[in-house]
């Protein structure tokens, strides 16, 4: 997966370094308020919107809307590291190894089972929402086996992720890096294995470049 290995690279940046200098780059600048305020729910709970939530179902993101209505300013079901709807779309759910499915499925569980418990506050706010839940995502990735199905998953991951999206919100860039640096063994053990591949895809690259730059040396 390129952006993760782009961003591993980071490391040497504190997290704190690491966000100042990409909000300067992108520009990015929170939309919603970060100030805590908190409002009273829509509706009631349903226990209907709770079994999905115990089942993982990414419809339970609707539920809680319709209760809390938070919008972009809390956790949409479209979040950029865990995007329900498109990770369970059979069209790229297919593409992950059975391993790597089983990780979908018990990550995005993990998700709604605690918001859930959200879910069943009397008052809350959206802020609050949106930072529990961006913090439990890297959470549910580590404890739903996602060092362990990253590599021979990388091409079925980076097919879900928009990385251009990605790279412009430095909140996720730096989640993705919190959650890479849990993965440095296995990433390490797996680049040990192919170092051949490995080997072979640079020889290429310098092949092409040395092409590229003999046949504009000739011009």
């Amino acid at each position: 997966m390129k952006a993760l290995f782009l961003l591993c690279s980071c490391f040497a940046f504190s997290n704190a370094s690491l966000w100042d200098l990409l909000t300067k780059i992108t520009g990015t600048k929170g939309q919603c308020s970060t100030a805590p305020s908190f409002k009273d729910p829509l509706i009631a709970t349903d226990p209907m919107c709770e079994a999905k939530a115990d089942l993982g179902d990414c419809t339970f993101y609707d539920c809680f809307e319709d209760r809390y209505s938070c919008g972009l300013c809390g956790f949409p079901k479209t979040y950029d590291l865990y995007n329900c709807e498109k990770m369970h779309m059979p069209l790229y759910l297919d593409t992950f190894t059975p391993q790597g499915q089983q990780f979908v499925l018990d990550a995005g569980k993990c998700l709604t089972l605690f918001m859930k418990s959200l879910y069943r506050l009397d008052r809350l706010s959206c802020d609050v929402v949106k930072h529990q839940m961006e913090e439990k995502v890297t959470e549910c990735f580590i404890s739903s086996g996602f060092c362990d199905i990253l590599m021979e998953n990388r091409n079925a991951l980076w097919s879900v992720y928009n990385v251009k999206k990605i790279l412009k919100n430095p909140k996720v860039v730096g989640e993705v890096m919190e959650i890479s640096k849990n993965c440095s063994e296995q990433i390490s053990t797996w680049a040990f294995g192919h170092q051949t591949d490995i080997t072979k895809t640079q020889t290429n690259i310098n092949s092409g470049l040395s092409q590229l730059i003999n046949a504009f040396g000739k011009k």
